[in-house]
């Protein structure tokens, strides 16, 4: 079974699989953010801890095909976009 998984990755790609899970993981990530003090969501250690957090909470089927360093990487690569939804999250609450 992690044979497959580990062929899926490598065949499809860690872009490819963002692409397919990105908007899921970057919403879960940021619904848990919203709880966060502002000024802790800047420093990039925080985020990194806060973003391993969350990865737990993932569906299990996308962790399987994406490692947490990956979920980090990706997360603090699109940190604009992330930190936008806590903030349209918290307008609404």
């Amino acid at each position: 079974m992690f044979g497959q998984l580990l062929k899926s990755v490598t065949d499809l790609g860690v872009d490819a699989l963002w692409q397919q899970h990105g908007q899921q993981i970057q919403s879960l990530v940021a619904q848990q953010l919203v709880k966060v003090a502002e000024d802790k969501l800047n420093q990039e250690n925080e985020l990194r801890a806060l973003v391993n957090q969350a990865y737990g909470m993932l569906p299990q089927n996308i962790t399987a095909l994406l490692p947490s360093d990956v979920i980090v990487s990706k997360i603090l690569e699109n940190k604009e976009v992330i930190l936008s939804q806590v903030q349209k999250l918290r307008t609404q609450a």
